[in-house]
């Protein structure tokens, strides 16, 4: 299966990292705020670890693994629609600078797209440049993830009731 891959760099693969990354660096950048959700420490220590190397191993993997028989690099439904998750992302990271990551039950789907939009775009790049190395850590990463934002949300939901 890996004499598929040979390596080099895919700088599309750079390029959807910096564009997911930056809006987490603005918001590291400025100071905190009363109730940012973001800013709850993790319920779950190992599966917030697992999720932090599966990502690791991902970007790696998107960045420097390339499957030889892989389509050249342009537009199509699944670059369109990886496109289309970042967009969302950024429409997530609008309303949460807005002030809808604040605690309470109506930041919930605001999370939630923070959490599955880049989560998304990166499992459809994956796909997209047929690299299984980086879907598999993008699968560990997107389940990890999500039941940490789960978690996060129910301690969230239990303590305003």
């Amino acid at each position: 299966m890996l004499k598929k891959y040979r390596l080099g760099f895919e700088p599309w693969a750079a390029a959807l990292f910096v564009l997911i990354m930056l809006p987490n660096v603005i918001w590291f950048s400025m100071p905190e705020r009363p109730f940012d959700f973001l800013r709850i420490h993790s319920q779950l220590p190992a599966a917030d670890t697992i999720a932090s190397i599966a990502r690791v191993l991902m970007i790696a993997c998107l960045c420097f693994f390339k499957n030889t028989q892989a389509p050249p690099t342009r537009l199509r439904l699944l670059t369109a629609v990886c496109a289309a998750c970042v967009l969302a992302y950024y429409v997530m990271w609008a309303l949460y600078f807005q002030g809808a990551g604040m605690l309470g039950f109506k930041s919930a789907p605001v999370v939630w797209g923070l959490c599955l939009f880049p989560c998304t775009a990166f499992i459809l790049f994956s796909i997209d440049r047929k690299n299984l190395p980086a879907l598999a850590f993008a699968l560990i990463f997107t389940l990890c993830h999500t039941v940490c934002t789960h978690a996060i949300l129910s301690l969230v939901w239990d303590y305003s009731a």
